[in-house]
């Protein structure tokens, strides 16, 4: 049986990045200047991504990752939640992993994406959502709806954390 997730889209601009999702047909998480975590050896384990993600304020990195990667399935199921604020706005079922440095078409309108180096490469603040599954829409608001509140959080997990697994009340 697939595994059911939520995912909040962006940390701080989640209709743009949803609609970026929709047009290009993936979802995605923060934290791409690991690097593509297929082919990085280091990242065998959570505690080594948590050695390639450097310091952070999120201490669920890791694990968001991890679970991003290693965890969560080809046709699991993820509702994509735009934030606390707002709603459920869609249901998509997932396929493969796959890690891609390009950026939204609009980065250049976002004025907190200044460029930064991290360990050689140069990145742009906010966006570094390069880890990446390839997603088809599978339900809208109504059944986004209807599935979270079939569900809670599943134990162990964390409201903060960008992804969380939910399961079957």
């Amino acid at each position: 049986m697939a595994r059911i997730w939520r995912l909040t889209t962006h940390h701080k601009y989640q209709l743009d990045a949803l609609d970026w999702y929709r047009s290009e047909r993936f979802i995605a998480l923060n934290w791409g200047w690991t690097g593509d975590l297929r082919t990085d050896e280091p990242a065998a384990s959570e505690q080594a991504i948590q050695k390639l993600i450097g310091p952070t304020d999120d201490h669920h990195a890791a694990r968001c990752l991890w679970e991003f990667w290693r965890v969560m399935e080809t046709n699991d199921l993820v509702i994509l939640r735009l934030s606390d604020e707002y709603s459920n706005d869609c249901v998509v079922r997932v396929g493969d992993y796959y890690w891609d440095r390009t950026y939204p078409p609009k980065i250049n309108h976002y004025p907190d994406c200044d460029e930064y180096e991290w360990q050689g490469h140069l990145y742009k603040r906010n966006w570094e959502y390069f880890h990446r599954r390839r997603m088809a829409f599978v339900g809208n608001m109504n059944y986004a709806r209807q599935l979270w509140e079939s569900t809670t959080i599943a134990p162990g997990y964390s409201v903060y954390m960008a992804l969380n697994q939910r399961v079957y009340k």
